[in-house]
């Protein structure tokens, strides 16, 4: 089973696309942050760390983030977890993964401004931007997509 569920604020504005196909798709990334303690003898030492997880959205799910969620905002969604892979200049093997959205919630609270944030870092894909051939296969695994319903039971906090 691939199925992955995130909660955690946009690290930009979506960004719109369309397929050659004309299907719209929308990318962004999710700022997962989390903050660890630990003793060193009488010392506490915290440290805060913040992932940034690719995101992707196909069809009217894509155009509907893109027009209401913007940077900073909560994100509550599910997926799977999608593997592109490319070769470099070198023709060595490259992996990328990214988060493929079947489903997101509007999550009302809006997040405080912390210090400690992290800014996102700039994602850069060897060779620019994924195959347009794997974005196609993106597609279609998400026209294919059975919706996922997530209740309040499924989320642990």
């Amino acid at each position: 089973m691939n199925q992955v569920t995130l909660c955690g604020n946009l690290g930009r504005d979506f960004e719109l696309f369309s397929t050659t196909n004309g299907v719209a798709y929308a990318k962004n990334s999710l700022a997962i942050s989390k903050r660890t303690t630990r003793k060193e003898g009488n010392q506490t030492i915290t440290k805060d760390r913040t992932d940034w997880i690719p995101l992707t959205i196909f069809g009217k799910r894509a155009e509907v983030a893109s027009q209401y969620f913007k940077k900073g905002d909560k994100f509550l969604c599910n997926g799977e977890i999608y593997t592109s892979v490319y070769s470099d200049e070198n023709g060595q093997p490259k992996y990328s993964w990214e988060v493929l959205v079947k489903n997101f919630e509007f999550v009302t609270s809006k997040p405080k401004e912390t210090q400690n944030a992290q800014p996102e870092p700039e994602i850069v894909y060897e060779g620019t931007q994924a195959p347009q051939q794997q974005i196609e296969e993106m597609a279609q695994i998400a026209e294919n997509a059975e919706p996922i319903t997530i209740t309040d039971a499924d989320i642990p906090f």
